[in-house]
């Protein structure tokens, strides 16, 4: 079998890094390029009270300056909440509105409150240091189980607790009673429970790209960070 898993699969890069001439995303060095810096929350739940850009938009080589309230201004709405999933009780899945940068509220750390973009990585990173936010910390909860007691400080402010969802499977009755019936029964007695890692299915591929107007150079720089001859990629470029 030519593909599949477990298959031994041809290195394309070694050639290149070896000789000291591999490419990688800090070493694209193209005329005009802009880059980005973030301000993250240093908060994991607080009211943004104000996010103040005009130190940082006065900056040299800053070209933008964005935040939450810019966005939400524009007409920018919030990420569609999770659909197809219910509540306990039958209603929808009920979670805080989340925006593409926050607004009003911060809800975890490292949450972006603005972005800066620059001629350069250190004027971006210059100017967001500048970014003067205010921040009136509140309640938080650190833990699944610490955020499903009780008194836990509420996201959502729909619901009455920290649940998303919840879904059940199966036949809880009969359950019971093969339990009821078996010969041995094996039980786990943890006061933390038992822990689940999480599970993400969207891996985060180790792949950049370099928007540029001129085909041949973009073309080019990512046909070299893969090891391959420029020519044997093909670039679509839409207006």
């Amino acid at each position: 079998m030519r593909f599949g898993s477990g298959q031994a699969v041809k290195r394309l890069e070694d050639d290149l890094l070896l000789k000291g001439q591999g490419l990688f995303t800090d070493d694209a060095d193209v005329q005009g390029v802009q880059h980005i810096w973030f301000v993250r929350s240093v908060y994991p739940h607080a009211v943004l009270k104000s996010v103040d850009v005009a130190a940082a938009r006065a900056m040299p080589g800053v070209s933008l300056v964005v935040t939450g309230a810019d966005l939400a201004q524009a007409g920018i709405k919030a990420l569609p909440k999770p659909a197809g999933f219910k509540r306990a009780d039958g209603s929808p899945a009920a979670s805080p509105p989340r925006y593409l940068m926050a607004h009003e509220r911060v809800r975890f750390v490292g949450e972006v409150v603005a972005v800066v973009v620059a001629d350069s990585v250190e004027n971006a990173r210059n100017a967001a240091e500048a970014v003067m936010v205010d921040y009136d910390e509140l309640p938080n909860a650190t833990g699944v189980h610490a955020a499903l007691a009780k008194d836990a400080p509420l996201l959502c402010d729909d619901v009455p607790d920290n649940i998303v969802a919840e879904t059940r499977y199966g036949d809880a009755q009969a359950a019971q009673q093969a339990f009821a019936g078996a010969a041995h029964v094996v039980g786990v007695q943890s006061h933390g429970g038992v822990r689940q890692p999480r599970q993400p299915h969207a891996q985060a591929e180790s792949d950049w790209c370099l928007p540029c107007s001129r085909p041949q150079i973009g073309r080019g720089l990512g046909s070299g960070a893969r090891g391959r001859g420029q020519g044997r990629d093909r670039q679509v470029l839409e207006a």
